[in-house]
């Protein structure tokens, strides 16, 4: 069978590479084909904080002490070795949004997440508890650690049970890790060794280097840095008359005596420890590899065992499983009782482990649970993106989909199972589906854009580049189609703008800071017989161009997408609605928005309300609305796994000119990427009507002031969805719970980091 493991593997330490090719090398030893699912994770847990922030940094101030000026050595040469350590392993292609990742459903009969922290609640990353993965039956946990003894976070313990309560096989490594889990899941939980002890010595002495070491050592392999600990390594060397080999960790590593100067990958590694006569540790991997080539040693603990953050339970976990508690050194008096371990009952205990542990993985791959039918090609799965663009609806040929409003306020996809025909073609148009033609911004050209038009400019959320480029393709023949905010409906929805209707244009004026209804004028794009100009954002032009090459329907259209960092919740709306009518008489579906008005500048935001007579202007801070979005906490799920963040399926992106370059700026300035040759010309063309100030600038920029990776889901979002949609709950409630410590903490944290700058200074 063809298995996919999901485990870390992206930094270079030597127990996450050879936790990972033993777990590899056991599952071939079965008769499996065996592939690395290539991920390299780049986002934080997204949590909300209870304690102060001051507190924080107090709490972490020790630490820091303790810490300071350590940095972790790397090389070059190190590097590579550890490159080279992996050749031996099969990689998937690289995923890194969860539309990459859905794509390996119809790739592996089976899915094997562990082992190494990878549900840690510290790190708690959705992805390596398989949440991608559609068939359940094909999903099995080994020997995964929590690394902690306890949740500090509700919503993180309540994301990670229902998480976990998928599987149908669960195992996890430490004890700890198993009374956490299991009396809150479903599902039984084991435990089971790690994968470093269900190989051989013979098996691991393949993958240990061969280089011939004479002299007798002790040696060290320290993650932390505690200076008593190197007071008892001297004495326990002494005892043994050994010299010290120390493998570096910090640069400070590298002035120590003893320090081994030649490159050290994961085989080096074996190969020291194989041929030391005593190892001193705090690593659960120096542990293991000591145990497993029949080493004495002793391990010190690297946390203070009253921190919440403690990971010490995975030491004490298998020293108690092997019997081995008194290898760990506590304090100098144990010094005197450091025996010769008796490694034959050590392995007595771990043999008995290892054969339930490899009994729990063969068992779990023949389960005969497992569904051998391909990966449905059809959408409306419960881990489905959507962002609602209504290229499925359109494309549908019984009518089997249509878009609606959901629970959470966003437009998506809703399919009727009892008409579906299962034919694929929504798969198939569907923009979080499948590969995309996308062009990446740091191969395209960049531009700034000012219009010199006083008017356009003030009634433009930047530099005018989008009314400019309307005005003028509108008057040589062109269509235009635009998101316009409806009054009536409350809501913003896409419309077409007939050719030579330049008085029409100020209805898709300004940015509208939330999701557009774009179903209905794709029908109206697929039957306008004159060329066309698209504005939407980059989700919504990636599936028109889908569902146009599907059909085969050959248009001339202009494609440029908006820099869009995510669609807020229309229950968002509806509660902000609702404060308006409350505290200022404003009446429903009269409600004119500028969420950009630049009478106080374009850098400093205010939000214009209009109704009937009444006008309120706000600052942005004091704006509930544009604070939750400023908060990024409430936006669609396919926000945070947008896949064009750093790429584009337009002709021409635009945006706001943010950045220190036009700080200084008053009435706003477009950022323009030209990512085709027609974007390049529509640029030339717009250069020689010179009703703007257009210069080419470094691409660089984009990547200085704008967002080119997503950001995490907030492990709280199920929570603010429900109280969004909550009658009984009030926007100034909300915005206490879930939006006020955000922003007191990236206020705070701002003021902390200008301190730590000068400070270095």
């Amino acid at each position: 069978m063809k298995i996919g493991v999901m485990t870390w593997f992206h930094y270079l330490n030597y127990g996450t590479a050879l936790q990972l090719t033993a777990l590899c090398h056991t599952l071939k030893n079965m008769g499996h084909s065996v592939q690395v699912i290539n991920y390299k994770p780049n986002i934080t847990v997204s949590r909300l904080e209870n304690r102060s922030i001051f507190k924080e940094y107090f709490d972490k101030i020790p630490n820091k002490i303790k810490n300071r000026g350590l940095k972790h050595y790397t090389s070059e040469g190190k590097e590579n070795l550890f490159y080279d350590f992996y050749n031996q392993l099969s990689f998937t292609d690289e995923v890194i949004t969860l539309s990459d990742f859905q794509e390996l459903n119809d790739k592996f009969d089976f899915f094997v997440c562990g082992s190494d922290q990878i549900w840690s609640p510290v790190n708690f990353n959705p992805r390596y508890f398989l949440d991608f993965v559609t068939d359940k039956n094909k999903m099995i946990a080994y020997a995964p650690s929590l690394g902690v003894s306890s949740f500090n976070d509700e919503d993180v313990k309540e994301q990670i049970c229902n998480l976990v309560n998928r599987f149908k096989f669960v195992s996890v490594r430490e004890q700890q890790g198993l009374e956490m889990l299991q009396p809150f899941v479903n599902v039984k939980v084991n435990r089971v060794l790690d994968p470093t002890f269900l190989l051989s010595d013979d098996e691991w002495n393949t993958y240990t280097s061969k280089e011939t070491i004479k002299e007798k050592y002790l040696l060290t392999y320290f993650l932390g840095k505690n200076d008593t600990t190197w007071k008892y390594v001297n004495e326990i060397a002494n005892k043994y008359k050994l010299k010290i080999k120390v493998i570096p960790v910090f640069e400070s590593d590298l002035s120590r005596d003893g320090c081994i100067k030649q490159h050290i990958g994961p085989s080096q590694f074996l190969n020291l420890i194989k041929n030391a006569s005593y190892v001193c540790t705090d690593s659960f991997h120096g542990v293991t590899f000591s145990i497993n080539f029949k080493r004495q040693f002793s391990v010190f603990e690297r946390f203070n065992k009253k921190a919440k953050s403690s990971q010490n339970s995975r030491i004490y976990n298998i020293l108690k499983i092997g019997h081995l508690e008194d290898r760990l050194i506590k304090d100098k008096s144990q010094l005197n009782y450091i025996d010769k371990i008796d490694y034959e009952k050590v392995y007595n205990a771990l043999n008995k482990e290892k054969v339930k542990s490899l009994s729990y993985l063969k068992n779990s791959l023949n389960s005969k649970l497992v569904c051998n039918s391909k990966f449905s090609k059809v959408i409306g799965n419960e881990i489905d993106l959507c962002c609602g663009c209504g290229a499925c609806d359109n494309v549908c040929p019984v009518k089997a989909i249509k878009i609606e409003r959901n629970k959470d306020g966003f437009f998506n996809a809703k399919v009727d199972k009892d008409i579906c025909i299962e034919c694929g073609q929504c798969y198939k148009v569907c923009s979080f589906k499948g590969k995309n033609n996308s062009m990446y911004i740091k191969d395209c050209n960049l531009y700034s854009y000012k219009s010199k038009d006083k008017c356009v400019l003030m009634k433009s959320s930047s530099g005018g580049f989008a009314f400019d480029t309307a005005k003028y393709f509108n008057e040589n023949g062109y269509a235009i189609v635009g998101c316009h905010f409806n009054i009536e409906k409350e809501c913003a929805e896409h419309i077409l703008i007939e050719p030579n209707s330049v008085e029409k244009l100020y209805l898709l004026q300004g940015s509208k800071y939330m999701q557009s209804d774009f179903t209905n004028v794709i029908e109206q794009i697929l039957n306008c017989q004159s060329p066309i100009v698209v504005f939407g954002t980059p989700c919504e032009i990636a599936g028109l161009k889908k569902l146009l090459e599907h059909k085969r329907i050959i248009k001339e259209i202009i494609y440029i997408d908006i820099i869009c960092h995510g669609v807020p919740s229309y229950n968002l709306w509806k509660k902000y609605e609702a404060y308006l009518c409350e505290n200022y008489g404003i009446k429903p579906g009269t409600i004119h928005v500028n969420f950009r008005d630049k009478d106080k500048g374009w850098r400093t935001k205010y939000i214009k309300i209009r109704s009937d007579n009444k006008f309120i202007s706000q600052y942005q801070d004091n704006n509930y609305y544009f604070k939750m979005f400023e908060a990024c906490n409430a936006f669609s799920k396919a926000c945070y796994e947008c896949r064009w963040r750093d790429k584009s399926e337009a002709d021409i992106r635009i945006g706001d000119y943010w950045g220190d370059k036009f700080s200084e700026d008053k009435t706003g300035v477009n950022m323009v990427i030209t990512m085709t040759s027609k974007g390049n010309e529509i640029i030339r063309k717009l250069s020689y009507l010179e009703n703007a100030v257009i210069q080419e600038q470094d691409i660089n920029d984009y990547f200085i002031s704008q967002q080119t990776i997503n950001i995490a889901k907030p492990v709280y979002y199920d929570r603010l969805m429900k109280n969004l949609n909550s009658k009984s709950v009030a926007i100034e409630e909300i915005d206490k719970e879930f939006v006020e410590p955000i922003i007191k903490r990236r206020k705070i944290s701002s003021k902390i980091q200008k301190m730590k700058s000068v400070i270095k200074k």
